[in-house]
């Protein structure tokens, strides 16, 4: 290019794509009226062939546009690493189009990201009945677009599989729709006659009926026949065979999924009417977690949260000095525990309600009565800060762990230290004890994670995987599973009793610092450096939410024990919560 230093002698014909090369080897366009219409392009947002076609004053051929388009999907797929697609635009196509946007997903929201719904296809890792919703994006990379997205399907039971358009295509299938819906509104009889297209009809019966089949009947053997018929080149075959199919449960409602990919649209448009059906009358719609309010007191950092185990209070600690209670249901806050000079780290609640026990970065513990707020004692034995701290299932043992590298266990009532674990290199990050409390374990920066057997102090076993350090563990309430989040942006699932990893959870975009698990064992949650805040199906480990709203990186979070609320603490000062709704 001509601004191009020390490149004098290279032609810019060398640093255009290989339409624009065929622009000039055609004639069509010398090579600085195309470097002008790039950087035209560039500056406006208009599209290149419309530039061009005002610079030259000429008419691009149909066969130069195709070209361009499909060097532009090209470029986009490689861009943003998914399927690049030139929408095939049919009546039956934009009856879909229409379909899914005033069922599942509207048409505000197609404004607002630019993208459309498609059509329904089998998931990708599927199992019988699993379903995707092919979604056309402009910008398919818009973490809002998709966290949106997989807000509205997940509680229908389907996915999202992502393809990138043009924004021209993206304006031809609005355009459409927006037509198919006035018509829609001109002829409101169409959807009903749709319905009545796809019931099944008098005549068509099943194989060993006692009634006498028809002339014109369809006569299907279960679902070796009705296989059969789907293989048949027949449309109207086909068809009665998937108004049969879908009385055959499980297997019948696959071949229906297994219909979309058919190569005949009007199969395809049928197979998806059935499912939509289906999946209204399952009534899949579920309540979300939502954001309920914010909590604002705190005048520095919050490092830790917790949700008393009656579900009714909030605890907090922050780097003002401060523990803060508050009143779950209605944000109110309750009382305020001073620290003087204390940096709070880390705070565990005892599972009868009563004690408030927090670590300092005075190398500290504090033990306070719940009730009251008031202090009853301190403990010393660490040398470094207490970053980690829990409380066993019967409130009469704290376990601690440290920056001097050691995990220390205390009795709770009299405060005496009964012993000391050692193992780990680095600081001790975080701990969880097992429901029966005989069991602790324990995150480290040494990148490990270590489990304890708690009445001997004896070290079990040492699970590597992480390629960081660790900053959060926890136990499954039936003690059976471990889940750790690690500075390496992963969340793992490992078996306790043998410490086998059973999966990589990946999604957020920077350090894991917080996770919980609910007591349903369904759920996990975490907070993470990149400001969100993501739930998780703990046995696929498939992510269900991601809560946006927290400007600095979320330190700390948990759930309460029915799984309707969450709490999440960051460093932008602020505890937000998140309930079922």
């Amino acid at each position: 290019m001509s601004g191009i230093q020390g490149a004098d002698n290279i032609h810019f014909q060398n640093y255009v794509s290989p339409f624009g090369r065929k622009l000039i080897q055609l004639g069509y366009i010398e090579s600085d009226r195309l470097e002008q219409a790039l950087v035209e392009s560039y500056r406006s947002g208009r599209p290149l062939t419309e530039i061009l076609e005002l610079i030259t004053g000429r008419p691009l051929s149909a066969n130069l546009r195709h070209q361009y388009k499909q060097f532009r999907l090209f470029q986009l797929k490689v861009l943003y690493g998914v399927e690049s697609l030139e929408p095939k635009i049919s009546q039956i196509a934009v009856q879909r189009i229409y379909r899914l946007i005033k069922k599942i997903i509207p048409i505000d929201l197609c404004y607002r990201y630019r993208l459309v719904p498609l059509c329904l296809v089998p998931q990708r890792k599927t199992e019988a009945e699993r379903l995707s919703v092919v979604v056309a994006m402009v910008s398919p990379d818009n973490l809002d677009a998709q966290d949106r997205l997989h807000y509205i399907l997940q509680p229908w039971g389907l996915g999202l599989q992502r393809v990138v358009i043009t924004g021209e295509d993206y304006q031809q299938l609005i355009s459409l729709y927006l037509e198919q819906r006035n018509y829609s509104v001109l002829s409101p009889q169409q959807d009903s006659m749709e319905a009545r297209e796809i019931q099944p009809r008098t005549g068509d019966l099943v194989l060993g009926s006692q009634v006498g089949a028809p002339e014109h009947s369809v006569v299907l053997g279960g679902l070796e026949g009705i296989e059969m018929q789907l293989a048949s080149s027949t449309i109207k075959g086909k068809i009665t065979a998937l108004l049969e199919a879908t009385r055959y449960g499980a297997e019948g409602w696959n071949l229906v999924i297994q219909s979309l990919k058919d190569e005949s649209e009007p199969i395809q448009q049928v197979a998806e009417k059935l499912l939509l059906q289906k999946l209204k009358k399952k009534g899949h719609y579920q309540p979300q977690m939502n954001f309920l309010y914010t909590l604002r007191k705190h005048s520095s950092w919050v490092e830790s949260v917790a949700i008393s185990s009656d579900g009714q209070a909030i605890v907090s600690t922050g780097l003002d000095n401060t523990i803060r209670i508050w009143d779950l249901p209605t944000g109110q806050e309750l009382r305020v525990l001073w620290g003087n000079s204390s940096l709070f780290y880390s705070l565990a609640l005892s599972p009868d309600g009563q004690i408030i026990v927090s670590g300092s970065w005075d190398n500290t513990i504090r033990v306070w009565d719940f009730e009251t707020g008031q202090e009853l004692y301190h403990l010393k034995g660490h040398t470094g800060e207490v970053d980690s701290l829990v409380i066993s299932p019967d409130s009469q043992t704290i376990i601690s762990g440290s920056r001097d590298n050691t995990i220390r266990v205390w009795n709770l009532p009299t405060g005496q230290e009964l012993r000391s674990l050692q193992g780990h290199t680095g600081e001790v990050y975080c701990l969880a004890i097992s429901p029966d409390g005989r069991t602790i374990v324990s995150g480290s920066r040494d990148n490990t994670i270590r489990v304890w057997d708690l009445p001997t102090g004896q070290e079990i076993r040492t699970l590597n995987g992480h390629t960081d350090e660790l900053r959060s563990v926890a136990i499954s309430p039936d003690g059976q599973k471990i889940v750790s989040g690690s500075r390496d942006n992963t969340i793992r699932v490992w078996d306790l009793p043998t410490g086998k990893e059973l999966r990589t959870l990946n999604g957020h975009l920077s350090s894991i610092q917080s996770v919980a698990i609910d007591a349903n064992e369904q759920t996990i949650v975490s907070g993470s450096r990149d400001k969100t805040v993501r739930v998780w199906n703990l046995t696929t480990g498939e992510q269900i939410r991601c809560l946006r709203g927290h400007t600095d990186l979320v330190r700390s979070v948990d759930i309460s024990l029915d799984g309707q609320t969450i709490v999440s603490g960051s460093r932008d000062n602020t505890i937000r919560v998140w309930g079922m709704r």
